[in-house]
C-alpha cells in the first residue's frame, strides 16, 4: 500500500481511521503469490467487530500489478481489500483516486477505482462523496472483473453508495460503471467508457433503494444486465444519457456531486 500494508487482527469495537492523507507515489507489485494492492491501504482483513473509517484522503499514484500468480489479485485506488471475520463496519467518505490501475494476472482478479474488493464479514459499508478519475485496466481473462468504484462485493445487502462518480475508463472481461453489486444507489454518475465482454452501466444485483443514478454512455446495448434489472426509466430516477453525455452539464447540475467534482 502507498501508506499502510495491512490492517490486521483488530477487535473489540476498535476504530481504525485514515484521515487527511495523500499518496503521490506509484505502487508496483511483482509477486508469485496472491496480492493486495491499494493507493493508501493494501489490505484490511481478519478483524473482528471493528470500525474502519477512511476520510478525506486521496491517491494520485499509479498502481501496477506486473505479474501475480497466486489465487487472487485485488487492487484499488484507495484500498485493495477490506474483509473481516465478523461485524466490521466500513465508511469511505470524501475520498478520491486519480491514479491509473493496471493488472496483469492469469487468475481471479478484481480491481476498483476506490476499492478492489469488499469481502466477507462486513456488517455494513458506505461509500459517500467519492470520485474516481483513474482508468482501471484489469487482466481481461475470464476470471477478472473491474469497476469504477468497487471491483467486487461479497455481501451486497450491506453496501450503499451515495453522491459519488466514476470518470475513469474501465477495461476488463467484466466491467461495471460503479460496482459489481450494491444495495443502495443515491446520486451516482457513471461516465467513463466501459470496454469488456460483459458491461454493466452501474453493476448487477437487485437494488433495495434507488435515487438518481446517471449513465453517460454511447449505447445501452452494452449494458443489458442493468437495463433489465433496474427497469430503466426516468420515473425510477435512473437515467441513460446517450451519445457520450451530450447533455452532461445540464444533468450534473441536478445532482449533488456536480458541486463536489
Amino acid at each position: 500500500g502507498g501508506l499502510v500494508g495491512f490492517v490486521f487482527k483488530n477487535q473489540n469495537d476498535a476504530t481504525v481511521t485514515i484521515e487527511d492523507c495523500i499518496n503521490n507515489g506509484n505502487v508496483t507489485v511483482l509477486t508469485t503469490g496472491s496480492s493486495y494492492t491499494g493507493g493508501l491501504i493494501a489490505c484490511a482483513n481478519r478483524n473482528e467487530n471493528v470500525n474502519i473509517f477512511i476520510k478525506q484522503s486521496t491517491n494520485n499514484g499509479n498502481i501496477s500489478v506486473i505479474e501475480s500468480l497466486g489465487n487472487s489479485t485485488l487492487a484499488g485506488g484507495i484500498v485493495g481489500e477490506i474483509s473481516s471475520n465478523t461485524e466490521t463496519r466500513v465508511s469511505v467518505n470524501k475520498c478520491s483516486n486519480t491514479g491509473s490501475i493496471t493488472i496483469n494476472s492469469q487468475n481471479n482478479t478484481f480491481a476498483g477505482g476506490l476499492i478492489g474488493r469488499l469481502g466477507a464479514g462486513i456488517q455494513y459499508a458506505i461509500v459517500c462523496d467519492c470520485v474516481n478519475k483513474g482508468n482501471v485496466t484489469g487482466a481481461k481473462n475470464c476470471n477478472s472483473s473491474s469497476s469504477g468504484l468497487i471491483g467486487d462485493v461479497k455481501q451486497q445487502d450491506y453496501t450503499n453508495i451515495k453522491n459519488s462518480i466514476n470518470k475513469g475508463h474501465i477495461q476488463d472481461d467484466t466491467v461495471n460503471g460503479i460496482s459489481s453489486k450494491f444495495n443502495l444507489l443515491s446520486n451516482v454518475v457513471s461516465m467513463g467508457s466501459l470496454i469488456g465482454k460483459s458491461t454493466n452501466c452501474f453493476g448487477t444485483g437487485t437494488l433495495s433503494y434507488l435515487s438518481y443514478a446517471y449513465y453517460f454512455g454511447e449505447s445501452m446495448n452494452n449494458c443489458h444486465p442493468s437495463a433489465i434489472e433496474f427497469n430503466i426509466n426516468e420515473t425510477n430516477g435512473l437515467y441513460f444519457i446517450p451519445n457520450g453525455g451530450a447533455n452532461l452539464q445540464g444533468k450534473l447540475n441536478e445532482i449533488a456531486v456536480e458541486q463536489k467534482y
